[in-house]
């Protein structure tokens, strides 16, 4: 059975079995002579074969491979796929296919969206991190000067079809780092979201209510200018983490450092008087029996600074946005150097 929701423009389709789509998948390309098929190597070697099952046969795959991994994120793997679409000669007529995860569909739109000012563009996500956010919303973007996302523009997919079978190629670090954001959309909007986490939850009914919270935020603020900041929970200092990271040849994965985030961004709301002690320490403690206690101890704050500072929702503060209590949010919340620095190391003497 295919469930089906819009984000603006984009069509969403969710489902158990990529085989369930074989109709609208028909319908959708059929009008293609040529589709370019963006993936990385995991993806190539683990989800192609059965993405190939279920496409029409007719229609040409120009297959574009990528490496896996953070570092593919960049202005330079970009110039490699548009070198790619033009050598081929693509155009308006052919169709871009993002099979993959959260890099894969972020670069995926990113070129799309740039070449010859806008191709038709499709995805297909295959892990949960890309499922549950970083496909849906139209946010495309690569990492630039070591720093998250801060190239990007606004480019809606045509149609996304969520396949959860896909999951099961999934190793449990992979599956968890999608798993952050879920508990993310349930702090945000859904305390209903939260109570099924903390419980033996249907993985298929979990993703639906989060696809939904997720729908219901774009869709009231596409362009950001509002209630779609809540969305950032846990992101200002999880970016940060993530650029330290990435500068320093650190391994971490965006919902780790998510996780993070959420954690020191709590403390920061209940030393703000935004949020109660109850409702911090449950967070607190649910966070980090689910995904442990990263490598925050160990990241020189001084350094990690200059991040905070870059990041692309400050004004004349480090922007912020906090949970009041479990499922509400506020955004445009801002606060100094030492007030965070506070709260991290309230969470450092935590650990």
């Amino acid at each position: 059975m295919i469930s089906k929701l819009n984000i603006d423009s984009t069509a969403v389709l969710i489902s158990k079995s990529l085989s369930d789509f074989e109709q609208e998948i028909n319908s959708t390309f059929n009008s293609f002579s040529r589709v370019f098929l963006l993936m990385d190597a995991n993806t190539h070697l683990h989800c192609f074969p059965e993405f190939q099952k279920v496409f029409p046969s007719n229609i040409k795959i120009e297959p574009i491979v990528i490496p896996a991994g953070e570092q593919s994120k960049s202005l330079n793997q970009a110039e490699k796929i548009w070198q790619q679409l033009f050598e081929a000669n693509a155009t308006k007529r052919d169709c871009l296919i993002a099979l993959g995860g959260g890099v894969v569909s972020d670069v995926g739109g990113f070129v799309a969206a740039l070449y010859k000012r806008g191709m038709k563009y499709f995805v297909f996500p295959t892990s949960l991190m890309a499922m549950t956010d970083a496909a849906l919303g139209g946010k495309t973007g690569v990492d630039f000067l070591q720093i998250k996302n801060s190239i990007g523009v606004f480019y809606a997919s045509e149609k996304i079809f969520i396949a959860t079978d896909f999951l099961k190629t999934l190793s449990e670090r992979e599956y968890n780092n999608g798993l952050a954001e879920i508990y993310k959309h349930a702090i945000i909007y859904d305390r209903s979201l939260w109570d099924d986490l903390k419980s033996d939850v249907n993985e298929f009914q979990m993703l639906q209510k989060s696809i939904a919270v997720k729908a219901s935020v774009v869709n009231n603020d596409y362009y950001e200018k509002g209630e779609r900041k809540i969305l950032n929970f846990g992101h200002t200092i999880g970016h940060a983490l993530e650029s330290y990271a990435l500068t320093n040849n650190i391994d971490l994965l965006h919902g780790e450092a998510i996780a993070t985030g959420m954690i020191v961004e709590a403390e920061l709301a209940f030393n703000a008087g935004l949020l109660s002690q109850e409702d911090k320490s449950e967070i607190m403690n649910v966070l980090s029996n689910k995904f442990g206690k990263p490598m925050f101890a160990k990241v020189d704050f001084n350094l990690m600074t200059e991040f905070l500072l870059q990041d692309k929702k400050n004004t004349h503060q480090i922007c912020f946005s906090l949970p009041t209590e479990i499922g509400k949010c506020e955004f445009n919340q801002f606060f100094s150097l030492e007030d965070i620095k506070k709260a991290a190391s309230s969470y450092i003497e935590w650990l």
